[in-house]
């Protein structure tokens, strides 16, 4: 029995190491993506200890936004190869299609964490919301705006956006210019350098 348990602990602690290789990210951080420590990994790895639930469930979701990811950039290459336009005409076609992205978010502030979402969800906007904010964008640049279309109702507030750490704030502000404005980089680009 404890033979069929650690074999199943190390299939997790496997798992992990995936994750933490694709990524390119240290212990440390994966550890901090999943709410555990770095030593729990070690007793996983051991079959001395086992994920929680939880854990369990973050790694899962953080493995399917990897297959997203991946899928989505298979998609573009296959794209590619069949001259069916060009890289980043391919990207703004993908981004396009999608509709919500979900993000692990970090608070400045610990306590104040407690009472809110360690996962927040990014909604694109109604395409007649989004040809605006796409108006909008093109003369201001205000990425705050576009960033609280995309959040939750409970969540759209410049008060809640303050909370997040800069990391976090950078994460979703990007992901929300990606589901409204896939072209944002080519916009801003070219906004900052046409004279005057």
């Amino acid at each position: 029995m404890q033979d069929k348990s650690s074999k199943s602990e190390n299939a997790i602690f496997e798992r992990l190491r995936r994750f933490q290789v694709s990524q390119g990210m240290t212990w440390d951080q994966v550890a901090k993506k999943l709410g555990i420590s770095v030593s729990m990994f070690m007793m996983v790895k051991r079959g001395e200890r086992n994920l929680s639930p939880k854990a369990l469930y973050r790694l899962e979701q953080a493995e399917r936004e990897l297959v997203d990811r991946r899928s989505r950039a298979e998609r573009v290459v296959e794209g590619l190869m069949a001259d069916e336009g060009t890289a980043a005409q391919l990207v703004e076609r993908e981004s396009g299609k999608l509709t919500r992205l979900d993000f692990e978010v970090e608070y400045c502030n610990t306590r104040a964490a407690k009472s809110l979402p360690r996962q927040v969800t990014l909604w694109k906007p109604p395409e007649q919301g989004c040809a605006k904010l796409r108006q909008l964008f093109s003369q201001t640049l205000d990425t705050v705006v576009i960033l609280l279309s995309c959040l939750p109702h409970a969540l759209r507030s410049e008060k809640y956006l303050s909370q997040l750490t800069a990391d976090s704030r950078v994460r979703l502000t990007n992901a929300a210019l990606s589901l409204v404005i896939p072209e944002w980089r080519t916009l801003a680009a070219e906004s900052t350098s046409s004279p005057g």
